[in-house]
């Protein structure tokens, strides 16, 4: 009896193995392809998913030979090919009619494949079943995952593997060898020349270019974040290979999508398959307009980034804006020192052409061009205006100056040119109103210095002028005329 149990344990152990040996009938190994992987970040670690999408059974009343569906490694033998009703891929695969044709059966479907098997059908049908794994962002979780070099024994079947670039569907009857060579898409962010030094409260130019290889046929993703120092604006214009504008997508064109993300330094553009097919081996350029506001880094670079999704792979590129600035040196000309001591109570005006330029009042000895909402929303004051309490923070047209400390200046732009007008002096010098102008440079290392020197301030138009020197004058020629009358009476 002992025996016997033995005897039907092990008739058990070898219909398992027998059951195992039928179900893995074949492997599937990725290969690397050091040349075309180098500096894409993908490592031996790397995890790679595979889907089975369809199994590959003996055939019985439906037969679709090799021939039928683009492989990689096809079978000396006809397979039937069919999907199971309970199936998580079913309702992906039945919505898939212009690739495939499902005839139902008691517990499953058997498929055809709709079309020519060419390669780049295939690779569209890749890019179909990919939007619907947990790798494309749906819901579908992966069979299993194997890493460079790796090797999986899987059950006969039809397979999409998600890999990092574009995705492969490989007829797993026999062995499968994948080689991970993909060219991937590539990316680059620069901003406009005229718009590197940019003076707060101006709209500067970025573009975004994508480089698409031969081949490509996933969806590319475009994730830009600018700093909190730019708000954007509006996209100007998306063109492609040819430079035409590409359209937005919508439900019978292919095209682009455009979603903004939760603060205005973010936003989302998606790319579909068929745009990006369309533009394989050329380059697809996204042009946008973003406005400089009160938080961009003055003096240090603001670093934008996008970055692009492709499948699995990543990559990202990043350009820098940058803010200038100037210091305001008011000294009194009798001051012999090298380096000369500021003095207080002198008011300027800035101009940009002939438009005064609206600034805040960050401190005593700091001052920054306002943006448009400031401007919008605060009240103008003046420091010529006694009537005008100022305090940090205030919108004002005027800068004053203070004793023993340079003025900065923040926010401005060494593209555009400047002026500085002294509007009223220190008390007991003479006003330089002469308009000064600027060279404001990318190092923010100038400094512009003006001279005062102390007297009276001779009177201008509007004021007595020289009239009471007139008078004076006149009242003395008149008191010489009657002292010399009296002198000669007198010696009469």
């Amino acid at each position: 009896m002992q025996n016997m149990k033995k005897l039907i344990a092990l008739v058990l152990a070898l219909a398992m193995v027998a059951l195992c040996a039928v179900a893995s009938a074949a492997k599937i190994t990725i290969n690397r392809d050091s040349t075309h992987l180098e500096g894409t970040g993908v490592t031996d670690t790397t995890e790679y998913h595979y889907y089975k999408i369809f199994d590959a059974v003996t055939p019985d009343d439906f037969e679709l030979t090799d021939s039928n569906i683009e492989t990689t490694k096809t079978d000396a033998a006809g397979f039937t090919y069919s999907i199971a009703k309970t199936s998580s891929w079913l309702a992906t695969v039945q919505n898939l009619t212009d690739y495939f044709k499902l005839t139902e059966k008691t517990d499953k479907y058997l498929v055809e494949l709709v079309g020519d098997a060419t390669a780049a059908r295939a690779k569209l049908i890749a890019s179909a079943l990919l939007a619907a794994t947990t790798d494309g962002s749906g819901s579908i979780a992966p069979d299993g995952s194997l890493t460079l070099g790796d090797e999986k024994d899987v059950a006969n079947g039809y397979y999409l593997i998600a890999t990092t670039g574009q995705p492969n569907l490989v007829l797993a009857t026999t062995d499968v060898e994948i080689t991970e060579k993909n060219d991937f898409p590539s990316v680059s962010k620069t901003v406009a020349a005229a718009d590197k030094y940019a003076q707060i409260g101006k709209d500067v130019t970025f573009t975004v270019t994508v480089t698409v290889p031969a081949d490509a046929k996933l969806p590319i993703t475009l994730t830009d974040e600018m700093t909190e120092g730019l708000d954007f604006k509006a996209i100007t214009s998306v063109v492609d290979k040819n430079s035409t504008a590409i359209p937005v997508k919508t439900e019978s064109a292919s095209g682009y999508t455009y979603s903004a993300g939760a603060d205005s330094q973010h936003f989302t553009i998606v790319f579909d398959a068929a745009t990006v097919t369309a533009n394989e081996g050329g380059t697809i350029v996204v042009t946008y307009t973003a406005t400089v506001n009160a938080k961009a880094v003055v003096e240090t670079a603001d670093v934008n980034k996008v970055t692009l999704t492709y499948g699995n792979y990543n990559q990202w590129d990043t350009d820098d804006l940058d803010e200038n600035s100037f210091t305001i040196r008011k000294y009194d000309g009798s001051d012999t020192k090298a380096t000369k001591t500021p003095i207080g109570g002198a008011i300027f005006e800035l101009k940009q052409g002939t438009d005064t330029v609206k600034l805040i009042k960050v401190s005593s000895t700091e001052y920054r061009v306002a943006d448009v909402d400031e401007v919008a929303n605060k009240t103008l004051k003046s420091h010529n205006n006694s009537s005008d309490t100022i305090e940090n923070g205030d919108l004002v047209n005027d800068i004053l100056t203070v004793d023993d400390t340079v003025i900065t200046v923040k926010g401005v732009d060494s593209g555009l040119s400047y002026t500085l007008t002294e509007i009223k002096a220190p008390t007991g010098f003479n006003a330089n109103t002469a308009a000064q102008s600027l060279s404001v440079n990318e190092a923010n290392t100038y400094e512009f210095t003006m001279e005062n020197n102390k007297g009276t301030e001779l009177p201008s138009t509007g004021g007595i002028g020289t009239t009471i020197f007139y008078i004076l004058g006149g009242l003395l020629v008149v008191g010489a005329a009657v002292i010399l009358v009296a002198r000669r009476k007198a010696s009469n």
